[in-house]
């Protein structure tokens, strides 16, 4: 039996791939902490205190899907888009679920990233947002880096690691209509009603008050993940993440939280897999005698 998670504080995100795109390739553009794990349509792996689990769109569990804590659905711009992830998208928003949806061939693909974008605000939700925009690398092939429309920053490549480098004003001049398109979805999710009359009046608005509406989990985020340049991202991401499940447990007349618990609790999800809690606790299970003394 497969135990997800194996600690207390995890969390659980599951992954939504095109079948046309093999696991491996999938997994490489994901943060991870350990290997991947793989059998029959499922993958497995953690990164800090989140387990990621990965489906095709051919072996979808609903159980999986509907026992996660986030989602993220996997466009690659060469294969498009799946009917499967349109009705579970629709789904995960019924849930409320925190989604995050991730382009691979955001450049070289038949559809670029402006063009998923504008699919995935057409077909799933009009208020999709980019923060991030990829960038070419100079050669034409493939992504060098990420572009960040709120901090006009730029995540670049340099050798398989990301840099943070302040951007040229060319780049900022290019992306104004983008930035304030960006800039117009996030006061109505995280600013407060005066910070969005001086924004109405045409003031400077705080960065740090954008990148916080931007943490808004109701928001529907598009990011590149070529190359794995999201990777650091997607971490950030995953450890703001709310536990959506939580056990509760009942013991007599009191009613505790599973993390103010001292003993594992594990809730079936499949055949298969389990959500354990509680795993690194130093006592394992708790059981009376048969001469009624208590025996860990």
């Amino acid at each position: 039996m497969k135990i997800v998670p194996t600690n207390s504080a995890q969390t659980l995100i599951y992954v939504i791939a095109p079948a046309e795109i093999p696991t491996a390739t999938a997994f490489s553009l994901f943060p991870a902490t350990t290997s991947l794990r793989s059998r029959a349509g499922l993958a497995v792996w953690r990164n800090h205190a989140a387990t990621w689990v990965l489906s095709d769109t051919n072996h979808v569990s609903r159980e999986l899907f509907t026992s996660a804590d986030a989602c993220v659905f996997l466009i690659d711009g060469n294969v498009g888009m799946s009917p499967v992830v349109i009705d579970l998208f629709r789904e995960a928003q019924d849930l409320s679920m925190p989604i995050q949806i991730t382009v691979q061939n955001s450049i070289d693909g038949r559809a670029d990233f402006d063009e998923v974008i504008a699919i995935v605000q057409r077909v799933l939700d009009e208020d999709a947002v980019g923060r991030y925009l990829p960038i070419e690398s100079d050669e034409g092939e493939g992504i060098a880096g990420l572009f960040d429309l709120l901090t006009t920053d730029l995540h670049v490549l340099n050798e398989n690691a990301i840099e943070i480098r302040p951007s040229d004003p060319e780049h900022v001049n290019l992306t104004i209509d983008k930035r304030a398109d960006l800039i117009e979805v996030l006061a109505h999710y995280g600013l407060s009603d005066q910070q969005f009359e001086s924004l109405a009046s045409g003031n400077p608005i705080s960065i740090p008050a954008l990148e916080s509406a931007y943490s808004n989990n109701d928001i529907v985020k598009v990011t590149p993940v070529d190359q794995s340049v999201a990777r650091g991202i997607l971490t950030e991401w995953q450890d703001q993440l709310p536990a959506r499940w939580v056990p509760t447990v009942v013991l007599n007349d009191d009613v505790l939280d599973i993390t103010d618990c001292t003993f594992p609790i594990g809730v079936g999800i499949t055949n298969e897999i389990v959500r354990y809690w509680n795993s690194d606790r130093s006592v394992w299970l708790e059981k009376f005698t048969p001469k009624g003394s208590l025996s860990d």
